[in-house]
């Protein structure tokens, strides 16, 4: 069967930017057997300094997205007998909005989690901001 991490997919870009040529790494997280998921993450070089920094990471913009799919390769072969390694998809609460007599829900924003567990407790590896693709990403 397949799941979303079985079509991650990543791509780095240049970006142009108010400090000039910026690199950008952009992923998609998508569901084969749901044309209508779609999380998007994406995070400029000097962006990732600071995620870097958050999570203390041990790598760099460039090795990041290898080592990401790495662990998402080993949520994907862990076993049921043998657990150790998940991803939690955490979207975050609807902020509501009641101006003018209409009520409008904005829900976008979800929380990519890649977290290990054992016999002591629970590590959480990274944790990314993601973004629920609109009509036109998913097009």
């Amino acid at each position: 069967p397949s799941s979303p991490l079985d079509t991650l997919t990543q791509q780095q870009n240049q970006h142009e930017s108010s400090r000039g040529r910026e690199r950008v790494l952009h992923m998609e997280l998508c569901d084969e057997n749901d044309a209508f998921f779609l999380y998007l993450f994406q995070v400029s070089e000097s962006e990732f300094h600071e995620l870097r920094k958050e999570h203390a990471l041990l790598v760099d913009f460039a090795s990041f997205p290898r080592h990401f799919i790495e662990l998402l390769e080993r949520v994907r072969d862990d076993t049921i007998e043998a657990p150790g390694f998940a991803v939690a998809l955490e979207k975050k609460r609807p902020i509501s909005s009641n101006q003018r007599n209409v009520s409008t829900t904005i829900n976008n924003d979800a929380i990519l989690a890649v977290i290990e567990s054992n016999k002591f407790k629970r590590v959480t590896h990274v944790a990314l901001s993601v973004r629920a693709g609109d009509d036109s990403a998913i097009k």
